[in-house]
């Protein structure tokens, strides 16, 4: 549900529990930035729109990973909709940032959005154990392959838990879903693996609107810091 405030109308959200949240007022001028991921399976659709008072004006538009940019450049807002298709090869696996700025390159808009190509290398662990014998051993058989089915030859670690003594989820932490996601926004991701296990864009969506949603103060003159002429560290 979109929901489109008048200016200076105060707005409030209502959970099912009762708990309301005041949210802030709109203001009569600015920017709108949305990242539409579920519509195209292998495009990102970026919409841009202003309000009237911002038409014919240009803007700086960047969408980037862990600071390499994948796309940008230089669009001047009418009195439509601007819309933008990302093919999502172009963007590597992980949180990507898209961000709007204004024509002094000050940050207007930030949204962030998840990609997963599932590239990651493929694990199959068997284990050979004989349950009609009295053995004290298992024999383990790792095999690891690249995204193309292509065996990897490489250096790994293996823990072996007992799962009557210690809870294990297939959504916990891993390495993977640290480096990937959760580094990179802020707040507490419970089950991080889930989205990895279920990328489905309705719930990623939520999890960025949610974890990283970017507020820029623009009340302030806006100043350069100059150059520094040494480095000190006192104490």
């Amino acid at each position: 549900v979109w929901l489109t405030p008048q200016a200076n109308e105060p707005c409030l959200a209502v959970l099912d529990n009762g708990t309301e949240f005041p949210l802030p007022t709109a203001a009569k001028s600015g920017t709108q930035l949305r990242i539409d991921t579920g519509t195209s399976a292998d495009s990102i659709i970026v919409i841009i729109d202003a309000s009237a008072d911002l038409y014919g004006k240009y803007f700086y538009f960047r969408a980037a990973t862990k600071g390499i940019s994948c796309a940008a450049g230089k669009i001047t807002l009418k009195n439509s909709t601007y819309k933008i298709s990302l093919s999502k090869s172009i963007f590597p696996s992980g949180v990507c940032r898209f961000t709007l700025y204004n024509g002094e390159g000050t940050p207007v808009n930030e949204r962030a959005a998840f990609v997963w190509h599932k590239d990651t290398m493929r694990l199959n662990l068997s284990a050979d154990y004989d349950t009609g014998k009295n053995s004290d051993f298992v024999t383990i058989t790792l095999k690891v392959f690249d995204d193309k089915s292509r065996p990897i030859a490489g250096s790994f670690s293996l823990a072996v838990i007992d799962t009557s003594q210690v809870s294990y989820s297939l959504n916990t932490g891993n390495l993977l879903s640290y480096f990937l996601l959760v580094s990179e926004i802020s707040g507490d991701i419970e089950d991080p693996s889930y989205y990895f296990q279920h990328p489905k864009p309705g719930a990623v969506d939520v999890l960025m609107l949610t974890h990283d949603f970017a507020k820029y103060d623009h009340a302030g003159p806006f100043t350069h810091p100059g150059y520094e002429k040494e480095y000190k560290v006192t104490g």
